[in-house]
């Protein structure tokens, strides 16, 4: 039976409740060493046998160190020794982000000994680091809760809010521009830099994401559009489902996402619907970024020319089975992941207690 060490990863972790709640011993301990002012897994007893779990923000620190990665290759060679990286959301999805050299030689040195949770679908695979799916990571239904809002925000066709700038967002801002777009919804864009001043489209805090209360959404705002253009977090290298899709489901907007390729195909695979035969979503499977971002300004005008109203009355049967589907979801998200965490624990050589 091998120790489980938590070196630490938030509290309020589905890992750390599920060991908690099922009373499984393990050891909280973080190995940053005063002296070097690294991680140093050679404060960690190398032939015991031990599961050690850090969070994505560490193995990030870890891979960036020399010192770092080195204790941690030597810990690691030791075969009864595994390291689990482990974050609930938003975490090593970015995996995708910040793949970088140090991580591609670790995949070639060691051998089965690092699992990655992933929060998206990784369109590449290593050879050796075993990279495992998070079950229904983002996909919780989120409190849509009214907030005061300076002044009354006119019925508009859709909503448009992005923070952090990125290649997609650039494409889709400067295309929707060039069509006198913008001012037909509510367009903001917070420019990398920029002092974020985005109390309209915020709701209540989220006990998923701490403080960051553009998790949940604004019923002021939803309530007074008739659908959501969504440029995703990111759009190549995984299929990455985020509470930008799910706050447009739970508050039963149709929506145009602009993200990797596929990635409308992959919502269907858990059950939803899209918008196909009432827009044109051939733009899901252009591989050229631009062309797919043009397809997809194509259709915003396309929607407002021939009513956005109509649009959205059309559409609410797919909005009301995308809102029963994530709601079944929700309810089963727990469980999942409980199950989830047992069977990654047993694969890594994990002995439960009878």
């Amino acid at each position: 039976m091998k120790n489980i060490i938590v070196a630490p990863v938030n509290k309020e972790s589905q890992i750390f409740n599920f060991l908690k709640f099922n009373k499984i011993e393990f050891k909280i301990l973080d190995f940053w060493n005063d002296e070097v002012k690294l991680f140093d897994f050679n404060l960690l007893d190398r032939n015991q046998g031990s599961i050690v779990v850090i969070d994505y923000v560490r193995f990030k620190s870890i891979l960036e160190s020399n010192y770092s990665c080195k204790t941690m290759i030597e810990f690691l060679k030791q075969k009864l020794n595994h390291l689990l990286v482990w974050d609930d959301i938003d975490g090593c999805g970015w995996v995708g982000y910040t793949l970088n050299t140090s991580l591609i030689e670790i995949n070639n040195i060691i051998e089965q000994n690092i699992t990655l949770i992933v929060d998206a679908k990784l369109n590449f695979k290593f050879n050796n680091i075993n990279t495992k799916e998070l079950p229904y990571s983002a996909f919780m239904k989120h409190v849509k809760k009214s907030k005061v809002v300076k002044g009354n925000i006119a019925k508009t066709n859709f909503i448009l809010t992005m923070g952090r700038k990125d290649i997609h967002r650039d494409l889709l801002w400067s295309k929707l521009t060039d069509k006198h777009l913008l001012a037909e919804g509510f367009s903001i864009y917070h420019e990398s830099g920029q002092t974020q001043r985005n109390d309209s489209w915020l709701g209540d805090n989220s006990p998923w994401h701490g403080n960051r209360n553009d998790s949940h959404p604004s019923a002021d705002l939803y309530n007074n559009a008739y659908f959501e253009i969504i440029p995703e977090t990111v759009c190549n290298n995984m299929l990455f489902i985020t509470e930008k899709t799910t706050k447009s489901i739970t508050c039963k907007l149709p929506f145009l996402i602009i993200s990797t390729v596929g990635y409308l195909k992959y919502l269907r695979s858990y059950g939803f619907k899209t918008f196909d035969g009432f827009i044109d979503e051939s733009y899901d499977l252009e591989p050229d970024l631009e062309k797919r971002v043009q397809m997809v300004v194509d259709q915003v005008s396309k929607i407002i020319e021939n009513g956005s109203e109509k649009f959205y009355n059309d559409t609410k049967h797919i909005t009301e089975h995308n809102y029963n589907v994530l709601s079944q979801i929700t309810g089963s998200r727990d469980d999942e992941i409980d199950n989830f965490i047992y069977n990654t624990l047993l694969e890594i050589g994990f002995e439960f207690s009878a």
